[in-house]
């Protein structure tokens, strides 16, 4: 035989064993969705192949999720705490702004945040030693009584902004 004959023969001796397995593989699945005891015995065998293996693949998908929601929920909340700061922090930003038009906005009226941030500020100075006891209680008093943005900056205006957490 010549190798033309033998590439034909193999041609068609591949073909032949893939329509094999192709039959074999309907026949067994027609045989496992028509017989009754396939499907039964088909979830009892796995269960305990993946008890025997150690291996849970349920759990592993649940983990998984559960994680990719707790990334999705903390990037989510990341994100609006960017866009939508605190108005503590907002509070902070405007009392201790010291930029070019910081002037500009002495004359807005302020709220309780903005006085809290205040006695937070004045006592931190006070734990780092920058006022004495009466000095703190006098401006603490000023602070509470404070109606304009200008009043409380005028409390803080001699005092450092480094090092102050609020």
């Amino acid at each position: 035989m010549n190798n033309r004959d033998t590439d034909l023969w193999n041609a068609v001796g591949g073909v032949l064993v893939l329509a094999v397995f192709a039959l074999l593989g309907w026949g067994l699945y027609e045989c496992a969705v028509t017989d009754v005891s396939v499907p039964l015995l088909l979830p009892l065998t796995t269960g305990a192949a993946t008890l025997w293996l150690g291996w849970r693949e349920v759990d592993w998908w649940a983990q998984r999720r559960r994680k990719a929601i707790e990334r999705h929920e903390r990037l989510q909340r990341e994100r609006h705490e960017a866009l939508h700061p605190r108005r503590d922090e907002q509070a902070v930003t405007l009392i201790l702004h010291r930029g070019p038009y910081a002037s500009d906005l002495d004359g807005r009226r302020i709220g309780d945040a903005e006085r809290d941030v205040v006695v937070t500020v004045l006592h931190a100075h006070f734990e780092a030693g920058r006022l004495d006891q009466v000095e703190m209680e006098d401006r603490v008093t000023q602070a509470l009584a404070a109606k304009t943005l200008g009043e409380l900056r005028r409390l803080v205006a001699d005092m450092p902004n480094e090092g102050i957490d609020s």
